[in-house]
């Protein structure tokens, strides 16, 4: 099902490509710090997070 994680580079470099063209637009749902990864592993149980969590580290 999955692919190794050698073949994941190319997958990653093709998914900024097409964000930094603006032909990829990635729904930010939620900001948060680290902190709170918790939080957002029950919203996604909960089916409550509608796009990605983005987390902060640090301050």
């Amino acid at each position: 099902m999955y692919d190794s994680p050698v073949s994941w580079g190319a997958d990653l470099a093709a998914l900024v490509r097409l964000t930094a063209t603006g032909r990829l637009h990635p729904q930010i749902d939620h900001h948060l710090p680290w902190s709170r990864v918790g939080d957002a592993l029950t919203m996604l149980a909960e089916r409550r997070l509608r796009g990605k969590a983005v987390f902060h580290l640090g301050d």
